[in-house]
Formats: C-alpha cells, structure tokens, sequence
C-alpha cells in the first residue's frame, strides 16, 4: 500500500537565499508476515561463477564496492584502496593504485564512480576528487573538504552524501555546481540518526537511465532518495514501512548500537534495507528480519508489490547465497571468498556422484580448484527471470 505525505523542506545556496519546496515523503507498507517460503529457481537462472585472477604482487585484499559496465567489472577494495579492473572472465585488465600523496595520486579510497568515459576516485583524507580516463590515465584533480563518503559526478553537478555529519545546516546531501561551486542543501537529517557514525551505502549512488532517475538508500534506515537525474535535485523519498517489524527511531542512535542490535534480534524487527535495486522496469527490495528471516519483495516501477519470499531454498546448485552485493540489468550478483566457496561446495557434493555440464557449478568448481584453494575471490551471477 502506498501513501504520500508533504512535508516542508529548504534547499539552502551558498549565497544565503533560501527557496521553500515542498517534498513528498511517500510511504510504502509492507507486510512481511505476507511473505511465503519459496525457492531460487522461481525467479533466478543461468548462475554465473567468475574468479578473480590478479597477480600475487597486487592482490584483492578485501572486496567492497563492486560496478559492472560496459564488459569490464570494476572493485574497489578497502583495504589497499586500490581501484581492479577486470574482464568478464575475472582476469585483471587494469588497477589504478593508491600509490601516494602527490598530483594525481592518493592514499585512501572512500567511493568511486564509473561513467561512459571517465572514473572518479574521492579520497577525503587527502581532500580531493580525482578524475581519471576509462583507461586509468590521470586527467585532473579537485579539491574537496567535504568529509563525505557516496558521492555523484553529473556534466553540471556534482552531489555528496554527508554521511549524518550535520554540518550544513542539519541536511545530508550536498549538491555543488560544477561550474560556479555554488552549492545547495536537501533531505533533512533524521534527528537519531546525527553523528551516528561515518557511514556509506555500499552500491552509492544508482542510476535508472529509462526514468532519468538517481536513487540512494540511505544508511541504517528504510527511506530511499529519489533525486533527478538531469537536475541534480531531490525528487522524492520513499518510507519502506515494515508495521510492527519497524525499529523505533529513537533506538537508531549511535549510543544504542548493541540495544539495537539486541532488539532486532529479540523481536525480530527491520533496522535497514540491505539492498534496494532496479531491473529492467522493476525493484528488487532486500531486507533482513531478525537474524534469520531473509525476504525478497518484488515491485514493479510504481513500486506496487508483485510478490514477496522469505528464506529462498537454492534448488539451483545449492550454495549459500545469503547476501546479494549488487546487482546488473539482469543479475544479482554475490560473492564469495575462494576458501569459503572451496569449503561449502566439498560440503555439499564431496562424496555424491556428479554430473559435469558446460556452465554449472561442477565445472566451474574443476576447471578452478586449485586456484579456489588460494587468496581469491569469486562473484555468482544469478540471472532474474
């Protein structure tokens, strides 16, 4: 059920003037008692299985942000900073690295952006916005103070997510002029949720090209900002609203993480959507209840609910595909570290007779073994249908 509520919002400049605008809060209900057991094979096919391949010298630490475009999947990894970039087979065809403190280089990655042409890497220790081509050369650099993490790059825009850091004014988003630097403020900060703690959405900032469209979910909540693509403002923001499974926002506060997390546990509530994304005219909302209900609620683009599961059995090939991390124009995509992709499949069919296929987890699991025994990691496409 939906249900749309206006609230009074100020979109601040720089220069002091103030422009009132009314924003819609639109609220989706849903009702995860709904919510049926089903399995994998009801809406997913075809599974893809990639291993990265990347020399001993420059390894993949600990993957993070993961961007598929144009052939090429790029990874970000958070602990070396560096920036992989890998062809659809996962063998690395560039990095950019973090490599030091000069012109053109950096330290610390905290979100990057891949568009047609260019790559942006923000490093907020070193305040700056890197701009580099699609081949990794060095282009040009911007400073950049804001102490963001997500950010967004458009022709005449840019847009930073101030990560409850209520610096400007009490509002989360910035969005600066590329031209003049003026800026402008929009979504107030949720009053809990100040200072809760340096946070950033794991997919960023996502696009839906066909509605000229940008969304965002916000950390440690269930809202979703809808900002206009060819203007940079803020359009709407959707309230996912889980009824009775919804946590207090007095209990979202910093100070309260472990009471939190003991009361989602207890009362199997909702503390934040894990992964909000759009396919081809639809939405995929996944959302953790408790500790162990997983629902997968399927909308279309009016966000009107055409199904929702809880708990998919993998009838597929049988892995635990537990958290999706990302998802293309027909996927989602998981991932896997190698070991423990290694270790799970011995689980499951160590000493059952198999059936080798072009394509299917066996295969896969032969032709790749011993490279699955070393430091490596592995992303599972799994085709919507």
């Amino acid at each position: 059920m939906k249900r749309i509520v206006f609230i009074l919002t100020m979109f601040v400049c720089s220069c002091s003037e103030k422009v009132a605008s009314d924003q819609e809060l639109v609220t989706i209900e849903i009702d995860l008692d709904q919510s049926v057991e089903g399995k994998l094979s009801n809406h997913f096919e075809k599974p893809e299985y990639i291993i990265l391949d990347y020399p001993d010298s420059n390894p993949v630490i600990n993957l993070y942000n993961v961007v598929f475009r144009d052939g090429l999947i790029f990874i970000r990894d958070n602990r070396s900073h560096n920036l992989f970039v890998f062809d659809e087979e996962g063998q690395v065809v560039n990095t950019i690295n973090a490599n030091g403190m000069g012109p053109g280089e950096y330290i610390q990655m905290d979100d990057f952006q891949v568009t047609e042409d260019r790559i942006f890497i923000q490093d907020t220790h070193l305040q700056k916005q890197l701009e580099f081509d699609r081949n990794g050369e060095f282009i040009k650099e911007i400073k950049n103070s804001y102490q963001n993490t997500n950010f967004y790059v458009a022709d005449t825009y840019s847009i930073y997510f101030m990560s409850y850091k209520a610096d400007f004014q009490g509002y989360n988003f910035v969005r600066r002029d590329n031209s003049t630097d003026v800026e402008e403020f929009f979504y107030k900060i949720d009053k809990p949720l100040e200072y809760i703690v340096r946070v950033d959405n794991l997919n960023g900032f996502k696009e839906i090209e066909s509605k000229g469209l940008l969304y965002f979910s916000m950390p440690h909540a269930t809202k979703v900002v809808f900002i206009d693509k060819f203007s940079g403002f803020l359009k709407d923001t959707y309230f996912f609203d889980f009824g009775k499974h919804n946590v207090a926002d007095e209990k979202r506060g910093f100070e309260k993480r472990e009471e939190l997390k003991i009361l989602v546990r207890d009362r199997k509530l909702v503390s934040r959507i894990d992964l909000i994304h759009s396919y081809l005219d639809k939405y995929v909302l996944f959302i953790r209840q408790g500790l162990d209900q997983r629902h997968y609620i399927f909308m279309d683009h009016d966000f009107n609910i055409l199904n929702q599961w809880k708990n998919l059995e993998n009838d597929i090939d049988g892995m635990p595909y537990v958290f999706p991390w990302t998802g293309t124009d027909d996927h989602l995509v998981f991932r896997f570290h190698s070991s423990n992709f290694f270790n799970k499949y011995v689980e499951l069919y160590g000493n059952k007779k198999i059936k080798i296929m072009k394509g299917n987890i066996h295969a896969f699991f032969q032709m790749n073994k011993q490279r699955l025994k070393e430091d490596t990691w592995v992303l599972v496409k799994l085709k919507f249908k």
